[in-house]
């Protein structure tokens, strides 16, 4: 009786010719999909930082005087209830954050307000102008009548939007909250 012969251990160079390229492929999707998941984690970082700050600022306006909140966060200094240049302002960073083409500590957010520069008159908050960001135009005094006038004293509606630019680790991004603040009265 004729026996087979036991194969000897090891593969063949043809079998080690077929598996490194699948070996190699196999690690370089391995690679890939790492890599992804690590910008999946700066993205969130990233996002979560940004929407955790958006949320503080509307907070803090919240906290604030109803009838301040406009002049503490407008791009107008000289209304400052504190006096000039001592309000938030309409601007604000983020630690860690820069703006596309900017500087770590260079503003990133801004505080949109339904703000018109009248040429005669300066700085005005208006509810005759358009304004699709900010829902505009609106009656922001309550008065059931839009017009022309300033209602920086006696606004009772106040549309905001806060928007974030920022330089993202893998390229420009941007988050917008908008909301409606109302005075709450007794």
């Amino acid at each position: 009786m004729r026996r087979g012969h036991a194969r000897a251990g090891g593969y063949s160079l043809v079998e080690l010719m077929v598996a490194a390229p699948i070996m190699a492929l196999a690690f370089g999707l391995f690679l890939g999909a790492t890599s992804a998941a690590q910008e999946m984690r700066q993205v969130q970082r990233e996002n979560s930082a940004v929407a955790e700050e958006a949320r503080i600022v509307l907070e803090r306006m919240r906290n604030e005087s109803w009838s301040e909140i406009y002049a503490l966060y407008n791009s107008v200094p000289s209304d400052d209830p504190g006096g000039a240049g001592t309000a938030p302002g309409s601007t604000f960073s983020i630690a860690g954050l820069a703006p596309p083409g900017g500087a770590i500590g260079d503003p990133v957010g801004q505080v949109i307000m339904p703000a018109y520069h009248h040429p005669s008159l300066g700085w005005q908050l208006r509810e005759d102008r358009t304004n699709d960001l900010l829902g505009l135009p609106r009656d922001l005094s309550g008065d059931e009548d839009i017009d022309t006038y300033d209602h920086a004293s006696d606004y009772t509606v106040l549309p905001i939007v806060v928007r974030i630019n920022w330089q993202g680790a893998y390229g420009p991004r941007e988050l917008v909250v908008h909301t409606v603040m109302t005075e709450y009265r007794r």
